[in-house]
């Protein structure tokens, strides 16, 4: 079967560039048994959703009742069949990453809030059939100050629940992780704190993956809250052992900033992140994004760093899966200042396999549409969940979209790709002599001398914290680092061009 791959530049959400070309697609690329794109009123945001043999279910937190946790049931043409409630006793909050399998059935994550602040962690354990089989509910240092983000089962028997702990005195957040057995009892329970924070804010962790020395990746976000300008929020990757101790860790950022991070095993060696970086300011908390994808090894070493180019939105990511070919599916929401979603696929070396824009409504302005979650379908093809929101004040729906493996959401579609910008290999960028003692001398190869003048080289430490930052210009000859000022030991060297890391290179100082 004949596959269209158009690589285009998108400027802008729902508009493709395709010049010139005329396409006869025929017989669709993958046929599958539905494609769907419905709303169903009422829902709420953090939407999770799965597949059973017969019927799709999402579940959402309750609107209405702020108490209850919704389980919507679906058949496979997207026909809504029944909702299921249950009702807490306090205002449930449906945690973004809250929906883990669990032997034959599900786990999932919520907080329980009696305040702004006062909250705790609530798992439910559903069977198949879900019915609820336990519950369990958790507060760190029993002070009712703990969000539950994300959760996850690690065959044979961990559970690992992440998120973050309040500290009302100051205001700052502790990353948190809990480790607990199939019937629940806590394992190990480890806060984390950033070293060199002075103002108001700290650490969330948004994701988790489990890796081959029985350790586990932590994705998240370091926060700031001030009005000092200079103070970034950044994404997080922190490496953890088998009983939560801290390996290392690396802060990702952009020109002012990045949001969360995400993360997925690739393979025993290495894994993938994904976030979306900050580029420039815009207005009311928005900020122009590009989507960064990377990949590393679990020894903190990185292989591969990607910015693709989506001029002029503001982009950011929800779910990051891996399918059974070894790619990823990424997505979320844009905001142009219209309002939309979004999902893209990627190989494991960062190259964009397609990229698709879902909306459902009349005006991008007034309403807007945002994904959350996907699951993979037993048909081979996709199916996404969030909710849709009318800012006319009609209130928020439900929101299913399925598709097929190509993110088709109607029979017949071709693939586009998002353009890369420039993110040359590690191998085109040279420190000589390595290991070094005073001096250092960086040099990149001919194309990146031709197209950068001015570059600014970044020195970090192995938990990826920030030393020391140089603007400086290139010439021929490369690049001096004066590193008389470093200990023994071993050391990051990132290079920037223009609003773009070129790669990284790994520095050792005798």
């Amino acid at each position: 079967m004949h596959k269209l791959m158009f690589k285009v530049y998108r400027y802008f959400f729902g508009i493709s560039l395709l010049l010139g070309l005329s396409l006869n697609l025929g017989t669709p690329l993958c046929a599958q048994t539905s494609y769907f794109n419905i709303i169903h009123p009422p829902g709420d945001n953090n939407a999770d959703v799965i597949e059973t043999d017969s019927s799709y279910v999402l579940m959402q937190q309750g609107n209405p009742f702020w108490n209850d946790l919704h389980l919507h049931h679906f058949d496979k043409t997207g026909i809504h069949l029944k909702t299921d409630s249950i009702r807490f006793n306090a205002f449930y909050e449906s945690s973004l990453g809250g929906l883990a399998n669990f032997k034959k059935g599900y786990l999932k994550l919520g907080t329980l809030f009696s305040g702004s602040d006062t909250g705790r962690a609530h798992l439910t354990y559903f069977n198949e059939k879900l019915d609820t089989v336990r519950t369990w509910n958790y507060s760190y240092l029993n002070q009712q100050s703990t969000e539950a983000i994300s959760v996850h089962f690690y065959e044979p028997n961990t559970i690992l629940v992440t998120g973050m702990y309040f500290i009302r005195a100051g205001n700052r957040r502790h990353g948190l992780a809990i480790a607990l057995d199939t019937s629940f009892n806590v394992i190990w329970e480890k806060t984390y704190f950033p070293t060199n924070l002075n103002n108001l804010g700290g650490y969330s962790f948004t994701d988790a993956i489990s890796t081959i020395d029985g350790g586990y990746v932590f994705g998240g976000e370091r926060v700031y809250f001030t009005n000092d300008s200079s103070q970034l929020d950044k994404g997080l990757i922190l490496k953890v052992d088998s009983l939560g101790n801290e390996e290392w860790r690396r802060e990702i950022s952009g020109p002012k900033g990045s949001n969360k991070v995400l993360v997925q095993e690739l393979n025993d060696t290495c894994f993938a992140f994904i976030t979306s970086q900050k580029i420039r300011y815009l207005q009311d908390h928005f900020f122009t994004t590009r989507l960064r994808y990377g990949k590393m090894s679990l020894s903190n070493q990185v292989y591969v760093d990607t910015v693709f180019t989506y001029t002029g939105v503001d982009i950011h990511t929800y779910f990051f899966h891996k399918d059974n070919n070894g790619n990823l599916i990424t997505g979320g929401y844009i905001h142009n200042p219209n309002w939309g979603s979004y999902a893209m696929q990627l190989s494991s070396n960062g190259d964009s396999l397609w990229f698709k824009d879902y909306f459902n409504g009349p005006d991008r302005v007034l309403e807007i549409g945002v994904l959350e979650s996907m699951t993979f379908t037993q048909d081979g093809g996709m199916l996404f969940a969030g909710y849709f929101l009318d800012r006319n004040g009609n209130g928020a729906n439900m929101w299913l979209v399925k598709t097929d493996s190509l993110g088709c959401d109607t029979l017949g579609c071709h693939n586009i790709g998002l353009e890369e910008l420039p993110r040359p290999m590690f191998a085109n960028i040279h420190l000589y002599p390595n290991p070094a003692k005073d001096q250092v001398q960086l040099s990149l190869n001919n194309v990146l001398i031709k197209d950068y003048q001015k570059l600014t080289v970044t020195v970090l430490n192995p938990l990826g914290q920030l030393l020391s930052s140089q603007s400086l210009l290139l010439n021929k000859s490369g690049i001096k680092l004066d590193i008389s000022g470093l200990p023994t030991g071993t050391y990051l060297v990132e290079v920037w061009a223009d609003e773009s890391s070129l790669g990284v290179a790994r520095l050792v100082v005798q």
